[in-house]
C-alpha cells in the first residue's frame, strides 16, 4: 500500500488512524480514483469516533445535478453492523463537518469486502422516488 503512487496523496490525511482503516480507506480511494474514475476524489477527518475519514468527490457518469455538489462516500467494512439509529446519527453529524459542497442529506457507502472487492450502496435521509423514464 505505501509503495503505491497514490497513497503518497492521502498519506497526511490518514496520519495516527489504525493500519487497518488506512487500508480500508485506500482500498476503497483507488476503486474511486481508477475502477470507477471519480474527479477530485478527497479524504476528510470527521471527528466521528465510529467512522473518522470519509471521501468526497465527483463521480464519472454522476446523476446528481452540479448543484448539488460532490458524493460522499462512507468507507466500512463489509462486516459493519448498521442500523437505522447509526445511520441518522452518522448523517446528522456529517452535516456539521466541513466537507465542502456535498449532496445534502445522503452518502455512499463503500463497502469493503475481504477479497478487496468494493460495492456502494446510496443511503438517504428520506425516502427518494426511484427516477422515472
Amino acid at each position: 500500500m505505501e509503495a503505491h503512487p497514490c497513497f503518497a496523496q492521502i498519506r497526511p490525511q490518514l496520519e495516527g488512524a489504525s493500519e487497518a482503516l488506512q487500508e480500508l480507506v485506500f482500498q476503497v480511494y483507488i476503486d474511486l480514483l481508477l475502477a470507477k474514475q471519480w474527479r477530485q476524489v478527497s479524504v476528510h477527518r470527521t471527528g466521528y469516533s465510529d467512522h473518522p475519514i470519509v471521501l468526497t468527490g465527483k463521480g464519472r457518469n454522476s446523476r446528481a445535478q452540479a448543484d448539488q455538489g460532490d458524493h460522499l462516500v462512507v468507507p466500512v467494512f463489509a462486516s459493519t453492523q448498521w442500523s437505522i439509529d447509526s445511520t441518522t446519527k452518522l448523517l446528522q453529524h456529517l452535516e456539521t463537518c466541513q466537507l465542502g459542497p456535498v449532496a445534502k442529506n445522503s452518502m455512499i457507502l463503500g463497502i469493503h469486502a475481504p477479497d478487496s472487492t468494493v460495492v456502494y450502496y446510496e443511503i438517504h435521509n428520506d425516502l427518494v422516488p426511484p427516477p422515472m423514464g
